[in-house]
């Protein structure tokens, strides 16, 4: 269908994560939007990463980018939320917004804020564009088990480990990728040759443990174990490293990058008497996550 570009509708917010809640506003985007273009406004980074650097993105901007498109939305148009941005007064957004989108209908969550010190609601953004003639619809909460999906909640429960929960809120699996690079080689030496992988500084990882991943390396998907941590057993590392051993596959692939899909935290990180008993426990993780996987294709 041939879009009509001398309308569109707009969609607002931080997008971090694209959970269920974003998909929900993303739908009614394109509905709204109808013959005419749809628009997502967002930002590369999130605001509250702006005012506090240890606040972590469960999206980097390459991420949201791809994520946003595979939705079938016409246009991205995503900033940096730098200082300029943090000092705009909630009229100068509205008046930018209107002035440089020149849209009809502006789609929102409940709790959308904008405008310096976060002053500009969503109830105050409808009120004022209704003025120049422009549409406000609102959004309300989307639930699961009676909790509304936020990108805090599902950050929160990375964080702690608990990816299976932040799973059904996403509404798909956290992921995290990387380009693989050289290792101490531990892994090789107890039987469980490794990829290891450095994310951006701002992505949040999930806590220390072990995990049930899917790897996808190009076209390819493989079932993996994840360790994320320091390695207290053998060769103890002030850095966490994250670390997969990769089910049924063999291969150099030093400065490609592979995608980490976490299913679920089968442990945590914990500190062995000595090398044996951490192959053993391996060996029993390894069959965890293979049994985890049984069904895998």
């Amino acid at each position: 269908m041939k879009k009509n570009t001398g309308t569109c509708a707009v969609a607002l917010g931080t997008f971090d994560g694209l959970h269920l809640g974003h998909k929900a506003l993303l739908d009614r985007l394109k509905t709204e939007a109808g013959d005419g273009l749809s628009v997502v406004y967002t930002f590369s980074n999130i605001p509250g990463n702006y005012f506090d650097l240890n606040l972590k993105q469960l999206f980097t901007s390459r991420e949201k980018e791809v994520a946003i498109s595979a939705e079938g939305i016409d246009v991205l148009y995503m900033r940096e939320f730098n200082k300029e941005v943090a000092e705009t007064t909630r009229e100068q957004f509205i008046d930018e917004l209107i002035n440089k989108l020149s849209c009809s209908t502006i789609i929102v969550g409940y709790n959308y804020r904008f405008g310096r010190g976060g002053k500009g609601t969503a109830e105050y953004l409808a009120e004022e564009t209704s003025k120049r003639g422009v549409r406000t619809v609102i959004l309300p909460p989307v639930s699961v088990n009676g909790e509304p999906v936020s990108s805090t909640a599902i950050r929160n429960r990375i964080l702690s480990g608990d990816v299976e929960s932040a799973n059904v809120l996403l509404g798909r699996s956290y992921s995290v990728s990387g380009i693989v690079t050289e290792g101490s080689r531990i892994g090789r030496t107890l039987g469980f040759p490794t990829a290891n992988i450095d994310p951006p500084e701002m992505k949040c990882i999930p806590d220390n443990g072990v995990y049930a991943v899917t790897v996808e390396l190009g076209s390819d998907k493989y079932i993996g174990m994840t360790n994320i941590g320091h390695r207290p057993t053998i060769n103890l590392s002030e850095k966490r490293v994250i670390e997969t051993y990769i089910f049924d596959f063999s291969g150099d692939i030093y400065g490609k990058e592979i995608k980490l899909s976490f299913d679920k935290r089968i442990r945590p990180e914990v500190r062995m008497s000595d090398r044996n008993e951490l192959i053993a426990q391996l060996n029993t993780d390894l069959l965890t996550i293979r049994d985890y996987y049984k069904d895998f294709a």
